[in-house]
């Protein structure tokens, strides 16, 4: 049984600056040195926002390869946008307005100061042919708690696209995760990509890793705001693909994701932490993401391997509930320390190749300083304790594994 949901991370912004001088031949007086008044690209706005130039055409990619658009529409995150791709290079999914001057358009997608609200927006995509891809890039605008992106395997004849209707997470079960992530900003390269991600060589074994869409599949985007603010808010979210030939895909990647749903919180208690849920590994692979999800008041979430016949060791910790921080495995990154009090989260570094036997374990500690017991939920006041990330080589399905307490399936 697929459960749960996925979230994860990033973003920043890049400029070029040339110059040139001439001397005179050697033997003779130099002339004077002439430096050439080359116009640099402006690469922020005065509000230190990323500028890519007028609409698409000035368009920028940002160093983890997000291709940003510069939109002026006045709502805060104008700076998130994401530019539609050239034919062949991957596609964009779009949840909300789609018209800026259109007040019924722009009604659809705003939510009230406190307020909160779930719901989807159900597109199909524009591939013809079932294609692979390597990169997604994820942004939201102020105010989500959650992104989630699902393949949808039988829509049927009733299925309204491209407009927001009612849903929850639990709508998504069965469904195949495709994205998800906690925070406004995500980009997870499945063999590195942009400068900040660097891309695995031959020989690595994330090489060529991608995953696979449908051709003119049916995703659910689901989108859940709490808007803590005093004024209304737009919500809105675009997540970008980054599309790779068949022929350079050497290993197929797919979602992980776990949950805990034994959680109880008394009241007016603290460092109340659930049972450790005890993940078996089905068969050899690699981690090659990890993230924990909790809510507010969450102010612990551990991820532990147990090889067989080894030691427990600690491979992420984040004490962090609204920006987890996301512990991307392979050799060429660097995740924080753990235990670095300059950071609210760290993970081992390097590849983890967990085999057959062993166990992934994982565990959540919570503070409740309300008057009433805090258990398993999708809202705000409730709670979680779910791992999310990619693992490969896929065994072509989510790695799931649903825990009560210390009993996993």
């Amino acid at each position: 049984m697929r459960t749960q949901v996925a979230r994860i991370l990033w973003l920043a912004a890049l400029g070029v600056a040339l110059s040139a001088c001439d001397a005179g031949d050697e033997g003779e007086a130099p002339e004077e040195a002439v430096e050439e008044q080359v116009e640099e690209t402006p690469t922020h706005d005065a509000q230190g926002r990323p500028y890519c130039g007028d609409g698409v055409e000035g368009a920028c990619v940002d160093e983890w390869g997000a291709h940003l658009c510069g939109i002026d529409t006045g709502w805060p995150g104008d700076e998130l946008a994401l530019c539609e791709r050239d034919e062949g290079d991957g596609f964009i999914m779009h949840y909300g307005p789609k018209d800026y001057d259109d007040p019924e358009e722009i009604a659809k997608y705003t939510l009230e100061a406190g307020g909160e609200d779930e719901n989807c927006v159900y597109i199909q995509t524009p591939n013809t042919e079932d294609i692979y891809v390597d990169q997604f890039h994820g942004r939201m605008r102020p105010g989500s708690h959650h992104l989630i992106v699902t393949i949808v395997d039988d829509a049927g004849p009733d299925l309204v696209l491209n407009e927001p209707i009612p849903c929850n997470q639990a709508d998504a079960v069965g469904l195949r995760w495709l994205l998800g992530s906690q925070d406004p900003k995500i980009d997870v390269a499945a063999g590195g990509g942009g400068s900040k991600l660097a891309a695995a060589v031959e020989g690595d074994p994330d090489f060529g890793a991608a995953t696979m869409i449908p051709a003119n599949a049916i995703l659910r985007i689901d989108m859940h705001y709490l808007n803590s603010s005093d004024r209304e808010i737009l919500r809105e979210s675009w997540i970008s693909v980054n599309e790779v030939p068949k022929e350079d895909v050497e290993v197929q990647i797919d979602m992980i994701t776990w949950y805990q749903g034994a959680i109880s919180v008394p009241p007016q208690s603290t460092g109340v932490e659930t049972g450790i849920a005890r993940c078996r590994v089905p068969s050899d692979r690699y981690l090659g993401l990890v993230t924990g999800h909790f809510h507010e008041n969450g102010t612990r979430f551990t991820v532990w391997h147990e090889p067989q016949g080894g030691d427990q060791v600690k491979i992420y910790e984040t004490f962090d509930w609204e920006d987890p921080g996301n512990a991307a495995y392979a050799d060429r990154y660097e995740n924080p320390q753990m235990g670095d009090p300059a950071s609210d989260w760290g993970a081992e570094s390097g590849y983890i190749h967990v085999k057959a036997g062993d166990v992934v374990s994982f565990q959540c500690e919570f503070d409740n300083p309300t008057d009433t017991t805090v258990n398993l939920g999708d809202t705000g006041s409730d709670q979680m304790c779910n791992v999310f990330g990619f693992y490969y080589p896929s065994d072509g399905d989510v790695w799931n594994c649903a825990c009560v307490g210390a009993l996993c399936l």
